[in-house]
């Protein structure tokens, strides 16, 4: 299924307010566009934050990082799933940090029993 403009919109919003309200807002420079939707994916640029947080967290494990993340968007994108009243979606993830881009597809399912 691919995604209307506003669906796209309402993911990248949703994310977008997840971000606000996480420890990562303080390491990322202001009016920055840390999410974003491009060609079928969700963008993270990891490129954008702070290098300590970078040294800190990423660099050491990176995928265990990605996979940590991943974890952590799950709220968010089943709220996406029931605002756009969808069931089942295969998200496209997409992390771009330092020349590197690590892609990753997730299955979010809405369920009333979870």
């Amino acid at each position: 299924m691919d995604l209307t403009r506003d669906q796209q919109k309402s993911l990248i919003s949703i994310l977008d307010e997840w971000v606000q309200h996480t420890r990562i807002i303080e390491y990322i420079p202001p009016q920055s566009r840390f999410v974003y939707y491009m060609e079928g994916s969700v963008h993270f640029n990891l490129e954008l934050l702070h290098e300590d947080y970078m040294l800190k967290f990423i660099f050491c494990n990176y995928r265990s990082y990605v996979n940590t993340f991943l974890d952590h968007i799950q709220v968010p994108l089943r709220r996406w799933l029931i605002e756009n009243d969808v069931k089942r979606y295969i998200f496209t993830i997409e992390f771009n940090s330092k020349g590197k881009m690590t892609a990753k597809n997730i299955t979010v399912i809405y369920s009333e029993h979870l």
